[in-house]
């Protein structure tokens, strides 16, 4: 709390006002005031867990011996001392009827139908008739007095009416936190004949069988897109859209006419897309099959590629230097108030942004030194010959090279973008593919 008041509120611009301390931070001018406030905060939020620590102790000392602590479901009440549940015989009678319906095998809606139709009242409609209503309950059956599915399966699925009682159903997550999880069995209090059975457990079983839980269908069909994960709109940067449901799958962006431009409006074809990518991908893996299969000339490489390397990564170092430089600098300019709160955090994080962009680059740059200073081919470039073993004059594109090959692929209406993993390797292997002949007789290779 203290690094709060001391640090990150006065530089976001933000007034901490604490009406039982006294304690405004736009007026307090001492450190102590601040002390005090953090301490007291400390202390509260030490004091709000202990209190829930203990209330959820004696919770849990009142599940061990049977003392009921939530609220009687249909078809039971509590007692005189609020101890435990008690047949409630009208709502008990509309119990008995759901199941008696769910033993002939009749369905859901049958059920609902048939008890709407006899005029048993709904669950909510006998707890308002009973001021039995719980605070904040309201659904569409207190509306239209009408039984729904979801009332009978409530009912035909609890085992209470057995006579079983399952306490501390669910868990907080933390001491004084509102947020709860569902307990395990073994966090559970399952008690048998804690009550008296309104439905027979031999009833309650059969009617399981009957009624066997239903697995939920697939919300959607799970097409199988080649370019899953790579596909972007070069205008919005979100995903593209794969549209499978058709003769001819087709790619679309779904995010049109975004504030920073229009997004593409029309749909790729996803055939005609995979075969692009297969025509750019195949002479690249030709090129780097006779790079790696030729011996001559290939040190030459490795000692351009290595100067090159060190060009660059030094190149990075400077840059980086030079960010950090200019982040000292953008300090002193806040300290002297020449720079708002506002401006310094975003160019902060600007800046913080770009060097570690700058140092991922040089680490990358660093082992491939290291590797071309040892004469053995980079990490980056054995993963691709690896790959590109597997791949000998491929006929269909298949996930698998996208997600070795391909970084993303950028759509929009004038063009489509190809983005290669390595890219740099990519690049460089043409220039030196391009500047030396590696054929026995002399001849350069073709295109």
């Amino acid at each position: 709390m203290g690094e709060f008041l001391e640090h990150y509120f006065p530089l976001l611009g933000v007034r901490f006002i604490s009406v039982n301390d006294s304690y405004d931070s736009k007026t307090t001018k001492t450190n102590m005031d601040s002390m005090s406030a953090a301490l007291k905060a400390v202390l509260n939020a030490y004091y709000s867990k202990e209190i829930s620590n203990k209330l959820h102790q004696t919770t849990r000392l009142k599940m061990k011996d049977k003392i009921v602590t939530g609220a009687p479901p249909f078809g039971y009440v509590f007692n005189e001392d609020k101890t435990q549940f008690i047949i409630d015989p009208e709502a008990a009678n509309a119990v008995r009827q759901v199941f008696r319906f769910a033993l002939s095998n009749a369905s859901l809606t049958e059920i609902a139908n048939a008890l709407t139709d006899a005029g048993i009242p709904t669950p909510s409609a006998y707890n308002r008739a009973h001021n039995n209503i719980k605070k904040g309950r309201l659904s569409k059956e207190d509306r239209d007095e009408t039984w729904i599915t979801a009332s009978v399966l409530y009912i035909i699925r609890n085992p209470v009416y057995t006579g079983r009682l399952t306490l501390q159903k669910r868990m907080h997550i933390a001491p004084a936190s509102k947020h709860t999880r569902p307990a395990t069995a073994s966090e559970q209090f399952v008690y048998e004949n804690a009550h008296e059975a309104i439905i027979s457990a031999e009833d309650f079983a059969k009617v399981q069988e009957l009624h066997p839980p239903r697995t939920r269908p697939a919300s959607h069909v799970v097409y199988n897109c080649i370019l899953r994960g790579h596909a972007f709109c070069k205008n919005c940067g979100r995903s593209m859209r794969y549209d499978g449901n058709k003769k001819t799958p087709k790619y679309y962006c779904s995010s049109k006419n975004t504030s920073r431009g229009k997004c593409p409006q029309k749909r790729f074809n996803a055939s005609e897309v995979e075969n692009m990518i297969l025509a750019a991908l195949v002479p690249m893996l030709n090129l780097l099959n006779q790079f790696i299969e030729s011996d001559r000339g290939r040190q030459s490489h490795y000692r351009q590629w290595l100067s090159d390397c060190r060009k660059e990564l030094s190149r990075l170092q400077k840059e980086l230097h030079k960010t950090q430089n200019t982040k000292l600098e953008l300090y002193e300019q806040f300290a002297a108030c020449r720079l708002t709160p506002e401006a310094y955090k975003e160019q902060k994080e600007r800046l913080a942004k770009k060097g570690s962009q700058l140092q991922n680059e040089i680490t990358v740059l660093q082992e491939r030194e290291k590797s071309l200073r040892e004469g053995t081919a980079p990490a980056e470039l054995e993963k691709l010959s690896e790959a590109a073993a597997q791949y000998q004059n491929p006929s269909v594109l298949t996930a698998e090279m996208v997600a070795v090959f391909v970084d993303r692929v950028e759509f929009s209406d004038d063009c489509i973008e190809i983005k290669w993993t390595f890219q740099d390797v990519w690049e460089y292997l043409q220039k030196a593919m391009a500047a030396s002949p590696l054929s026995e007789n002399g001849e350069e290779d073709g295109k």
